[in-house]
């Protein structure tokens, strides 16, 4: 398996994705610029934004994703980069992986749920954090949104806050018999130390 860094650099992005990462990052500039905290932010201004990165997800579902819900085992590789730090500088990329099986359809591709996510970095460093996520449908998109923290690993201590919007689904492969058996996304990833 190629490094994280290798394998990040293989990836380009597609065109859809470049505008759904940039949509993200005007939105969160937007926010940050008129006073607007993580919901887990203590409101403190000496909170200070320890990590911020961009965030790709391919999604894969067996069986696929069609309009009526059904158990769907759900795998799937995030990738995190390029990430800018404030204490970690020598952090620029990351990645983690999953697998998990619910009842999803193509109108409902993610679940509002909690758990656990271990990324690795470039370092060969790790962060774990615990998260409970939400799933709103946002023009015709699902964006998932995590809010938790940092558990173990570097950044301990630290909230998180991770928002994930997911490419649109085929509507004609929503009704194949084979459904939708992949999808993408674009987001942001940011740890914040709070005091």
């Amino acid at each position: 398996m190629p490094s994280t860094r290798q394998h990040l650099r293989t990836r380009a992005l597609t065109p859809a994705k470049r505008t759904l990462l940039m949509l993200v990052v005007v939105m969160c500039a937007m926010t940050s610029t008129a006073g607007w905290a993580a919901p887990t932010s203590s409101g403190n201004s000496a909170d200070v934004l320890e990590l911020t990165c961009t965030l790709t997800s391919d999604n894969t579902y067996h069986p696929g994703l069609q309009l009526a819900p059904r158990s769907i085992a759900v795998t799937g590789v995030r990738d995190y980069g390029p990430c800018v730090s404030t204490t970690a500088p020598g952090i620029t990329a990351g990645s983690s992986s999953f697998a998990t099986t619910a009842p999803l359809s193509c109108l409902n591709p993610g679940q509002s749920q909690g758990g656990t996510e271990t990324i690795t970095w470039n370092d060969n460093t790790t962060t774990t954090y615990a998260f409970s996520q939400t799933v709103a449908d946002v023009a015709g998109q699902a964006v998932l949104t995590r809010i938790g923290t940092v558990t173990a690993g570097r950044f301990t201590g630290n909230a998180v806050l991770s928002i994930l919007t997911l490419a649109s689904l085929d509507l004609l492969g929503c009704l194949s018999t084979s459904g939708v058996t992949s999808q993408s996304g674009v987001g942001v990833l940011e740890f914040t130390s709070l005091s």
